[in-house]
């Protein structure tokens, strides 16, 4: 459903027009909607909008239910080779976070990204990762790492536009077996914010999807200053549900809380301690 509705954005559907074709989908997937006694529903080409009929319709749905599938299943593939050790680089043991940022074109074009314009300013690939020293090509595209070795974090930018940033948790962290806080949301926050930026750099337009997954952290609580979580996380991996961004403009750290509070339920509480009552985030984050 998720990528139905990106894509039907794309193509120029209003909104309502969108949630007239989803309950229509529900009663019989998908048939011919009216719309005021009138068929509404336009796609658009290199001569503008046209108007879509039934079969052009099937083919939304079945285009997008593949993207949703592609997109899930390099999710969970990129992890099950990061647990098991084939990533660009050698990690310490023990427990990560890994960010995914997945713009929706990587899944419905060939299209390429301009590496050779990152490689030559690495600068936003460097803020991504918060640090590292020189990037390298490889054969899924160009990634940078922390210095030492094994490295405690690395970003690789494919060839598509994918944007996956690994990084270690502390020894304390793990020594602990806490997940602490307000540290991994800045972390969070500021991957998608720098990621952002880097996308618009090498010419990748969203919409996009942000990804977190919690690896090594089954039995881990979230840690504060001042208390932790209400439970532990029940599970590893723990794939937090995505974020879909439409659009590189708003707030980046009011538009992470759903996907933080996410974090939390996941280890038993209600959400982020660091939002106030109107969404926003606190500046005595804790």
């Amino acid at each position: 459903m998720l990528q139905f509705i990106l894509r039907a954005r794309e193509l120029g559907f209003s909104v309502s027009e969108i949630r007239q074709l989803i309950e229509a989908s529900r009663e019989s997937p998908p048939h011919q909607v009216t719309y005021q006694k009138a068929f509404r529903f336009y796609g658009r080409d290199s001569n503008g909008k046209y108007q879509l009929d039934v079969e052009e319709l099937r083919s939304v749905f079945a285009f997008s239910a593949t993207a949703a599938e592609r997109l899930k299943l390099f999710r969970i593939e990129r992890v099950a080779k990061i647990v098991g050790g084939d990533t660009p680089v050698q990690l310490e043991v023990g427990g990560k976070i890994i960010f995914h940022m997945l713009p929706l074109a990587s899944f419905t074009s060939a299209d390429m990204a301009d590496l050779n314009r990152l490689w030559r300013d690495h600068t936003l690939l460097v803020g991504v990762l918060g640090g590292g020293g020189t990037p390298l090509f490889n054969v899924d595209g160009l990634f940078l790492a922390s210095h030492v070795r094994p490295a405690t974090r690395y970003a690789q930018v494919f060839r598509d536009g994918c944007i996956e940033v690994v990084g270690d948790l502390s020894a304390e962290e793990n020594q602990r077996a806490s997940l602490l806080s307000p540290a991994f949301e800045r972390a969070i926050i500021d991957h998608l914010y720098r990621g952002k930026q880097l996308l618009q750099h090498i010419g990748v337009a969203p919409p996009c999807a942000i990804m977190v997954t919690m690896v090594g952290m089954k039995g881990w609580r979230i840690a504060t200053q001042s208390g932790s979580s209400s439970s532990v996380f029940d599970r590893d991996p723990v794939f937090i549900p995505e974020l879909v961004l439409e659009s590189f403009s708003g707030i980046v750290q009011d538009a992470c809380k759903p996907r933080l509070d996410a974090t939390w339920n996941a280890a038993g509480s209600p959400g982020s301690p660091n939002y106030d009552d109107k969404v926003q985030r606190k500046t005595d984050d804790t």
